[in-house]
């Protein structure tokens, strides 16, 4: 017996819909949620909290590309799953950039507003001072010999590394110049060099190395020109060269 001719040999032709079926619809909800977190995860890298999001990112654009590649008939976005995997990857990074640069520059911050609290400290102890002696002290031991400035603070203020110590100007009184220098001390924002300066009022201002130099020159001109001599400076000693 043959078949109609209008008939195919394998019968009719099969189409989506009969007998009640649907294809299947592919899913791509890991490289979705790879896509948001990666991209999310590098502003958030400031705050810390992309590193956390970045390597989430990393994780579900993995296991979405790994199945979208492997059945691609049941999974896609694997365009936004390795887009999620890249922008993960530079959140991740990104932190590893950020944390040493915010903890240095933290340091370096810190270190000079420690600079400026020991200079105002060692300005209210050379006040006391002088309104017990009618003058300044010879040198900085002096001061604290005669307990004028707190151990703990004047401790740091002589610490051994020279640059931490602070430049005293010997023979100043309240009554010169406001903006004579009494007392500097050097220190290092993030590789920037600047001077925390003690004036002779007893405030205290932080100058990069040229904004110092032209304060120190005009202390240095007044100073000879009222006294006909160089201002006495006692500077910290300068650190040892390394021996060969």
């Amino acid at each position: 017996m043959s078949l109609p001719p209008s008939m195919p040999a394998g019968g009719p032709p099969f189409t989506s819909g009969q007998y009640g079926y649907m294809p299947q619809e592919r899913s791509s909800g890991l490289a979705i949620a790879a896509l948001i977190l990666g991209i999310i995860s590098i502003p958030t890298a400031f705050v810390c909290v992309g590193g956390i999001l970045g390597a989430v990112a990393v994780i579900l654009g993995i296991v979405a590309a790994v199945r979208a590649s492997g059945q691609p008939e049941r999974f896609g976005g694997k365009g936004m799953a390795i887009t999620g995997i890249v922008t993960g990857a530079l959140g991740v990074i990104m932190i590893f950039i950020l944390i040493p640069a915010g903890l240095m520059l933290f340091k370096a911050v810190g270190g000079a507003v420690q600079a400026d609290m020991r200079l105002e400290a060692l300005g209210q102890g050379l006040r006391a001072y002088h309104a017990t002696h009618d003058e300044y002290p010879p040198d900085l031991d002096t001061l604290s010999a005669a307990g004028m400035v707190g151990g703990p603070v004047f401790g740091e203020l002589i610490d051994a590394d020279a640059s931490a110590e602070v430049a005293y100007t010997v023979g100043l009184d309240p009554s010169v110049p406001p903006h004579w220098i009494l007392a500097y001390q050097r220190v290092v924002i993030a590789s920037y060099p600047m001077c925390v300066v003690l004036l002779a009022d007893g405030s205290t201002d932080a100058l990069d190395e040229q904004e110092f130099r032209r304060a120190m020159q005009t202390f240095e001109n007044e100073y000879k020109a009222r006294h006909g001599r160089p201002p006495t400076i006692l500077k910290p000693a300068e650190p040892p060269a390394d021996q060969p």
